[in-house]
């Protein structure tokens, strides 16, 4: 199948983990429209067709092939992680002005809810999924959470939550979501240390992250975050 990831600077562990282990794409053709940084939040959707403002911000990734994505383009498109921090819903940062974690459970639902629909990546995926013009399969996939911090501490709710309300919401409208593999996270629902570690940024150079990075992953995350996305395909 010819398989597309739209996504961002987090489609680097997948792009990494195929081009260490060509066998793990499983003959797939598998392409990437993703941007470092900021720059995925411009995508766009307008007349059934997804490009960018910026074509220049995707070229590492598309190889130059392509600067757009049109029906009739690939089999299957991946929404990856566009706005889908599930691990900033869980663990918000440092001045936030709100969290999930303090709301209560019903109204917690209402806000997880809302900010699915918010993300890029349920947008696009709802507009592929309800236009004649497409005839691909959909799947959605979140963002790792971030590795662990120094201090220790634990998540006040299940992720289970977050992945129990995109799999209803994405089956409402005919797409798939494929939660973070569940065997990359620790008993306080971080993603385990050593994914994070020896992790590559998303550009030509391929320059190392610092030792302490903690929000992108290494190509031994990517490989089994593609196990479950084409374990998915129909």
């Amino acid at each position: 199948m010819r398989i597309c990831f739209v996504s961002n600077s987090h489609a680097g562990a997948i792009k990494r983990a195929i081009d260490a282990d060509r066998t793990i794409a499983r003959g797939h053709r598998i392409a990437f429209f993703a941007s470092a940084a900021g720059n995925s939040a411009k995508y766009t959707f307008i007349d059934n067709v997804i490009s960018t403002p910026d074509p220049d911000s995707i070229r590492y990734a598309t190889g130059g092939a392509f600067t757009q994505i049109a029906p009739g383009d690939f089999d299957v498109l991946v929404f990856y992680g566009i706005q889908l921090g599930f691990g900033r819903w869980i663990f918000p940062g440092k001045g936030a002005d709100h969290s999930l974690a303090n709301c209560s459970s019903a109204f917690r639902g209402e806000l997880i809810n809302e900010r699915l629909s918010d993300s890029l990546a349920m947008q696009f995926a709802f507009q592929v999924c309800s236009s004649d013009a497409w005839n691909a399969q959909v799947i959605v996939a979140p963002t790792p959470v971030q590795a662990p911090p120094e201090t220790p501490r634990s998540a006040p709710f299940s992720i289970e939550v977050l992945n129990t309300a995109a799999t209803r919401l994405c089956a409402g409208f005919g797409a798939t979501f494929v939660p973070q593999p569940p065997e990359t996270l620790d008993e306080a629902g971080f993603t385990r240390a050593h994914f994070a570690q020896n992790s590559l940024r998303f550009r030509p150079d391929a320059a190392p992250h610092p030792e302490d990075e903690r929000n992108h992953m290494n190509a031994a995350f990517g490989a089994l975050m593609l196990r479950d996305i084409l374990a998915a395909l129909r």
